[in-house]
């Protein structure tokens, strides 16, 4: 352990805050104002398959399946094996159905 501090990637500091007031959105039922935090989460961290998720679960709350679809889709892309984003999928094609 050399003592130093571990950095963080300013892009990632900077994206993780709207992330985090995201979810102060969505436990407030503001899923609009969710999903426009979640989207600039995602230009900080295009890679993260979390963002792709977290903006999927923001359309499922606005009832556009589409577009919940195709974001849950990068998601899995991302996290072929992630089973928590697998059953997402199933529960927005499920929605789609209806």
């Amino acid at each position: 352990m050399t003592g130093k501090i571990l950095s963080i990637n300013p892009a990632f500091k900077k994206g993780i805050a709207y992330y985090l007031q995201a979810e102060i959105y969505n436990q407030r039922g503001n899923y609009a104002k969710a999903l426009e935090c979640d989207l600039k989460f995602l230009e900080y961290n295009a890679k993260d398959a979390r963002a792709y998720f977290s903006c999927a679960q923001d359309y499922c709350n606005l009832r556009d399946w589409d577009r919940a679809l195709e974001y849950i889709n990068r998601a899995i892309t991302l996290e072929p094996e992630n089973l928590r984003y697998l059953k997402e999928r199933k529960y927005i094609n499920d929605e789609r159905r209806i």
